[in-house]
């Protein structure tokens, strides 16, 4: 096996393919290749007239209630203007309007493996003709769940898809999937994304994110006994990132130890706007 010392991911096909080549793993080249995506990576960038941003306060309709969770205040993560992103052939986002997300940061309870963690994050769809203002934050908001602003630039970025993923183990890679991991490189960059592949910091989501949102909790392997869950795991595929938030401390968002936020939906609610059935993931090392 060649020994490699890549620091960063493959940023181009070619890139891509010659690392696999590099690997040994030529023979999965093309079923790799139509399994990559281009995302929006969004890159702290403090621009004046830029309304997509990371923390600091949200733009809401006053008729919007402040979300929460359990009587206290979902913490403000960020807000993407749809109108300042590029074009993606695969990523149907309204052409305008703002998506708001929410999480409940202060806590931090809610890492997405158990059904009951559903209303520990919201996801705010503000259409552009809707009147909306920029929200002070509850009373009631705890300091730590109070983050300071950063305004984000977006680029087009292309994404390959993670070695431990539902879309790569239905390949049959198998033991070659260990080999896979090394085409990464040791990029330890802080990364924010709009759709595209995910960075995950302990694995596949996308079981995840299929089975606690119908119901079954999968914080252990228990799962694997139920015909339901054996039932559900196929439709895995279906679940896309929707936005990856890295913890930020110089903006005062720590997720776990070090750690990152997804939120996920499924392609068919991405496409009719079911906002309502997002679902989040937290990792951490």
């Amino acid at each position: 096996m060649t020994t490699t010392n890549w620091t960063h991911p493959p940023t181009t096909p070619d890139e891509f393919v010659q690392r696999l080549r590099q690997l040994g793993l030529s023979e999965y080249t093309d079923r790799l290749l139509a399994m990559c995506r281009h995302s929006v990576r969004l890159l702290p960038d403090q621009t004046d007239g830029r309304r997509t941003q990371l923390g600091g306060k949200p733009e809401l309709p006053e008729e919007t209630p402040w979300p929460v969770t359990d009587g206290r205040p979902l913490s403000f993560i960020a807000q993407v203007d749809c109108s300042e992103l590029p074009t993606l052939d695969d990523g149907p986002l309204p052409a305008s309007g703002l998506l708001s997300f929410f999480y409940d940061g202060v806590e931090q309870a809610a890492w997405g493996f158990d059904p009951t963690d559903a209303d520990h994050w919201r996801v705010i769809y503000t259409p552009p003709t809707t009147p909306s203002a920029i929200r002070d934050f509850p009373p009631d908001l705890e300091p730590t769940g109070r983050y300071e602003a950063t305004t984000l630039r977006p680029e087009i970025e292309w994404t390959i898809p993670p070695w431990e993923s539902f879309a790569v183990e239905e390949l049959g890679i198998g033991r070659a999937a260990d080999g896979y991991a090394d085409v990464f490189g040791d990029s330890d960059s802080l990364i924010h994304r709009l759709l595209g592949h995910p960075e995950p910091v302990q694995g596949d989501m996308q079981h995840e994110c299929q089975l606690a949102s119908n119901g079954i909790y999968c914080g252990d392997s228990t799962y694997t006994e139920s015909a339901r869950a054996q039932k559900l795991l196929p439709a895995s595929s279906e679940w896309r990132l929707l936005l990856q938030v890295d913890s930020a401390e110089d903006l005062g968002m720590m997720w776990g130890d070090v750690g990152r936020l997804y939120y996920w939906i499924r392609d068919q609610d991405l496409r009719d706007r079911e906002w309502d059935k997002v679902w989040l993931v937290l990792q951490c090392s």
